[in-house]
């Protein structure tokens, strides 16, 4: 029996070259025998394949493509969770520093999948929940990278965090990140959070240009949680932001609470460089 016998091409159609790219390789898994389903925003449909809901790639494919960049890889990791369905990046944006391939590599790195030549990695993923002033969920997200909490108009924020029952005092900031090892290299980083192995089991606290020298970012057993409450600030608009993609509002007494979601998500890789080796090409680690 062939391996991935269904493939999904999950595209952001919005990059050059990207909609081409998706006929070409449409085309070579036709040939190839492989079932293929596209997004029902790709018209007009290649031959041979079958639309689809974007939301329902995953449920229909035994491998999702994303064609992209870091951020399309994280809305394809958002969309595949929680089925176990294993995601390959193609990068077609600039850095990709998480998706495995670049465009020119494409076929091949392919062609390596189809063999089995690749191993893969198990990533967490972060479940964010906001609870109204009795304690009950009004409202859930998921995130691939990081959930962040800000303040719209850029005021300063005083937040109540506690880790599972500890309380970690009152913190004056512009916000709070909350970071998988995965996303420790994204905004986490920028704020100066601590770079983490993508595959640990840990979580990551960075206040955003906390007002208080001694505040630093913390590594958390990702089994543990982090509440997040705020002391009221007169006309604050704070908003819980998921891979700084998809935003919801948070209304007055209501508070966060962050945590390891319950499943993972897998990446193929076919490339032999180590995470080190990308930080140190791509992010130019050590100079």
């Amino acid at each position: 029996m062939s391996r991935f016998p269904r493939v999904a091409i999950d595209p952001n159609l919005a990059k050059p070259d990207c909609d081409a790219a998706v006929r070409k390789l449409t085309a070579w898994l036709r040939r190839r025998h492989r079932k293929v389903f596209l997004p029902v925003e790709v018209r007009p449909l290649p031959a041979g394949a079958e639309a689809v809901d974007r939301n329902s790639l995953a449920r229909v494919s035994d491998l999702v493509i994303s064609l992209g960049g870091d951020g399309s890889l994280l809305s394809t990791a958002r969309r595949v969770y929680p089925r176990k369905v294993p995601i390959l990046g193609v990068n077609f944006g600039g850095l990709g520093f998480l998706t495995d391939l670049s465009v020119d590599q494409m076929f091949d790195g392919l062609e390596r999948v189809l063999s089995g030549k690749y191993h893969s990695e198990m990533r967490i993923m972060l479940k964010a929940s906001i609870l109204n002033d009795s304690g009950r969920i009004r409202a859930r997200q998921h995130a691939m990278n990081d959930i962040a909490i800000h303040e719209v108009g850029h005021r300063i924020l005083t937040l109540l965090p506690e880790l599972d029952s500890s309380k970690m005092g009152q913190v004056k900031a512009d916000g709070l990140i909350v970071a998988t090892p995965t996303g420790s290299t994204a905004y986490s980083l920028s704020a100066g959070g601590p770079v983490v192995a993508p595959t640990l089991r840990a979580l990551i606290a960075t206040p955003i240009c906390p007002h208080i020298l001694s505040l630093r970012p913390i590594v958390f057993p990702s089994d543990q949680t982090l509440t997040v409450r705020f002391l009221p600030t007169a006309g604050a608009q704070i908003q819980m932001v998921a891979d700084g993609q998809e935003d919801i509002a948070l209304r007055p007494g209501e508070s966060v609470r962050i945590g390891q979601a319950s499943g993972t998500v897998q990446f193929l890789l076919t490339q032999d460089e180590t995470f080190y080796d990308v930080l140190r090409t791509k992010l130019k680690w050590g100079g």
